[in-house]
């Protein structure tokens, strides 16, 4: 239909007909290609408001995780401090035995950052979202991802630095009786929800007096390197914090205030 025309035109010699056919299909194509790009454009767009939702999810779930840990980690130090004091000093009786026993349970638990960086990492990593970044979004988010790594990576390091094998205390210390006797019985305490502060198999107990579990330097320093962890991973906590909450807001996306005992308050 169209070459007929143009056929037609050019036979008449009909220029300015010609030049608005040409026209016509110039901008018809022109038209198409633009829709065509928007419509790719709103749809990637989209995908990166979608990530970006994904972003703000997985830094609100880390804060989350760290202030409550740093919870957990002040309930928990003040009983094994209590115990290095009893310790260090060679008490005996029945309190600083009920004190060292009770932080058997505590120095069971591994203190470390466990942080997720997926989405964040594919929203850095996806080039198609670039257009939708400017440049301090970028930079916020880069920066992020790079420090969320390297407290991750330090907190590893510091629990393999402070790590002593179990097997070099069991002069002193052993498992103790079976606190639940069949798996079923895990189960049963997990799901009506007192499973919380107990060993699952066996609790720890000492096996020997006071007088000499004090003078044992592989005890001690489980004691000693639990403590040390204890308190690096409180102060990188409390930046790790201060750090989630300042670029939340910088992100247009700030959260309430941390509870009292959260990272960054003082231990008991």
């Amino acid at each position: 239909m169209f070459l007929r025309r143009l056929t037609k035109y050019v036979t008449e010699q009909n220029w300015v007909a010609v030049l608005i056919e040409f026209v016509l299909v110039v901008l018809g194509v022109y038209i198409g290609l633009y829709l065509g790009n928007w419509n790719e454009d709103r749809q990637d767009e989209e995908l990166y408001n979608e990530a970006f939702g994904r972003v703000i999810v997985e830094l609100e779930m880390n804060l989350m995780s760290v202030e409550a840990d740093q919870v957990a980690l002040r309930e928990r130090l003040p009983v094994v401090q209590r115990a290095i004091a009893d310790l260090r000093a060679c008490e005996t009786g029945p309190d600083a035995e009920a004190n060292v026993q009770a932080a058997f349970g505590p120095l069971e638990w591994e203190i470390e950052f466990i942080l997720d960086t997926h989405a964040l990492e594919q929203l850095i990593a996806n080039e198609i979202f670039l257009p939708f970044q400017d440049a301090e979004t970028r930079q916020v988010l880069m920066e992020l991802l790079s420090y969320l790594h390297q407290l991750q990576r330090y907190s590893i390091e510091i629990n393999d630095d402070a790590d002593i094998e179990t097997l070099d205390a069991w002069g002193a210390i052993a498992p103790g009786e079976l606190t639940y006797e069949t798996p079923e019985d895990v189960i049963a305490a997990f799901e009506a929800g007192d499973l919380e502060g107990s060993s699952i198999w066996r609790e720890t107990v000492l096996t020997v007096p006071l007088e000499d579990a004090c003078r044992d330097p592989s005890l001690m320093a489980q004691f000693y390197l639990w403590e040390v962890s204890a308190y690096w991973h409180s102060v990188a906590a409390h930046n790790l914090s201060g750090t989630l909450r300042a670029d939340l807001e910088r992100l247009g996306h700030p959260v309430e205030p941390a509870e009292t005992g959260a990272a960054g308050s003082p231990a008991e």
